[in-house]
């Protein structure tokens, strides 16, 4: 697919989560974050994040073939939002699960809130706050510049500082849980190990900032579930 043939400009400092998918001609730049989930496609224009910005677990960037996307420094993507076709400029804050649509321009030192719904071509002067469905500005004031760059601060600190580490179960290997047989309906007992490898089909390991829990389920009274060790 000639989309997966462009290489998007990852700087060698950002943080970048194994799920996060980024396709196509996509710029980002120093300390940034780029979380679980997260996708960032630049098929039919261009997508630039600039520096120590930080895009939150689940949220989509896509443009359009008229918009393309703009996201200035330090700024921060809250969960599940949406950005498509948008401009964002420098020490903004969108807030989890907004969404920002073709056109629009949120100004330097903005908070979004959450659940917003910035409307196509809607201009946001600059330390300005916007809630609402459609969005409204409600005040303006100079400190919601500083409240959304400490905030963005934190993340790119967290994004920088994170190591791979894998869990692993104490003192004994760790175990692959395949399902039950179809058709029965046998009874188990379930056991639970702390820092445990999650080992089913669709399960993949990321970055850790605590320890997991995973619910194992043991051999029953009959032998209906298979329950082996990993090599």
């Amino acid at each position: 697919m000639w989309l997966e043939k462009m290489k998007p400009e990852i700087h060698k400092s950002t943080f970048v989560d194994k799920s996060a998918v980024i396709l196509g001609n996509v710029k980002i730049g120093k300390n940034c974050g780029i979380y679980p989930n997260a996708v960032i496609r630049g098929d039919e224009n261009s997508i630039e994040i600039g520096d120590e910005s930080n895009i939150q677990d689940c949220c989509v960037i896509h443009c359009d073939q008229d918009y393309s996307v703009k996201i200035g420094n330090k700024v921060t993507i809250g969960h599940c939002a949406m950005i498509h076709g948008a401009t964002i400029e420098d020490d903004c804050l969108i807030g989890i699960h907004t969404t920002v649509l073709n056109g629009a321009k949120i100004g330097k030192g903005s908070i979004v809130g959450a659940n917003a719904l910035v409307t196509a071509g809607m201009q946001v002067p600059e330390n300005s706050l916007v809630i609402g469905i459609p969005g409204e500005i409600i005040k303006q004031n100079e400190s919601f510049k500083g409240k959304a760059r400490k905030n963005a601060m934190a993340a790119a600190e967290k994004g920088t500082s994170v190591k791979i580490t894998i869990l692993r179960q104490p003192k004994s290997k760790p175990t692959r849980w395949v399902e039950p047989i179809k058709g029965t309906n046998v009874r188990t007992t379930p056991k639970v190990y702390a820092n445990a490898i999650p080992m089913t089909p669709h399960s993949s390991i990321n970055s850790a900032y605590s320890t997991r829990r995973l619910v194992i389920v043991t051999r029953p009274r009959r032998n209906t579930c298979r329950y082996m060790p990993t090599a």
